[in-house]
């Protein structure tokens, strides 16, 4: 399960997150990231439409066609940090919200609800286990 994508947050999301039960949370760390200023995307643009689909097309196509353009001449920049390019793996929700919170802390793009979600699960697996059949993991 994705908990956080490189496209979350318009495309400024330095991280993407990934976990399960039997093999744990995962991080993997952006080595570049889009300047400031890029538009929103047709994920963005569709979510304002909603009540419209035709509308919602429409400007999609066009949301996209502006980011593609104004990514041509915006190339991403390296991110200038020791921990760009890395993969963190962890063993609990706990850890990897720790970790996210670090990674925030010191300058990545991370969305809070990343975090958050983390949180919330690590109150069910320190209760409750993985569910998992003893020896499975």
């Amino acid at each position: 399960m994705a908990y956080c994508r490189w496209s979350d947050n318009n495309g400024y999301c330095d991280v993407y997150v990934n976990g399960d039960l039997k093999r744990g949370w995962t991080t993997r760390v952006a080595t570049k990231r889009h300047p400031e200023g890029r538009p929103l995307d047709d994920l963005n643009t569709i979510k304002k439409h909603r009540g419209d689909p035709r509308k919602a097309l429409e400007k999609s196509i066009e949301a996209r066609t502006a980011c593609e353009a104004w990514e041509k001449e915006n190339p991403k920049i390296p991110i200038a940090h020791k921990d760009a390019g890395a993969k963190f793996k962890h063993s609990t929700p706990s850890e990897c919200a720790d970790n996210l919170e670090r990674l925030k802390s010191e300058g990545f793009g991370i969305p809070q609800h990343t975090i958050d979600q983390l949180r919330e699960e690590a109150l069910w697996y320190e209760t409750w286990g993985n569910g998992l059949p003893e020896g499975s993991q």
